[in-house]
């Protein structure tokens, strides 16, 4: 709106210029007092339209932003909760598993080979050669001597 007003200003002045140069009388009796003067009602307006475009792309480009920040945390909630409800069923599945395994026997049995020792038991079963004192435990009855086993003795393997 500005932009056509300066065009109109100009335009007239112009053809007042060429008019007075011509020795013509314009036939109206424009005379521009100021032709940078913005009218008043006008002036609430002035901002080009640049502006305004870009300060709507502005907030639309912001309000997405927004949008998708809300859908990622959206997002990143539910797969927490998705992972969360993942070791729920591993940890229910082990409860299970084990629960089914200890209605079986609490203990599995072995024969002792020949060159065994509780030491090499213990590391087989346990994968850990410390805790031959488990084993040894659970034996105690028959087991006098932890140095001592004989090969096809039975022993119980304690789960623990």
């Amino acid at each position: 709106m500005l932009v056509s007003a300066a065009v109109l200003v100009i335009s007239i002045s112009v053809f007042v210029v060429k008019a007075q140069e011509a020795e013509i009388k314009p036939k109206t009796n424009f005379t521009p007092k100021n032709s940078l003067e913005i009218p008043q009602d006008e002036r609430k307006s002035a901002r080009p339209r640049m502006v305004e475009v870009e300060e709507e792309l502005w907030y639309k480009l912001n309000q997405d932003i927004l949008k998708m920040e809300d859908e990622l945390v959206k997002s990143k909630t539910e797969l927490k909760v998705a992972q969360a409800e993942i070791e729920r069923l591993k940890v229910s599945k082990k409860t299970t598993v084990a629960a089914a395994g200890s209605s079986k026997k609490q203990a599995q049995e072995h024969r002792v080979k020949k060159n065994e020792s509780l030491w090499k038991i213990a590391l087989h079963y346990y994968n850990d050669a410390y805790k031959w004192r488990w084993i040894y435990k659970a034996n105690i009855k028959q087991v006098d001597d932890p140095n001592a086993i004989y090969p096809e003795q039975i022993l119980d393997i304690p789960r623990y």
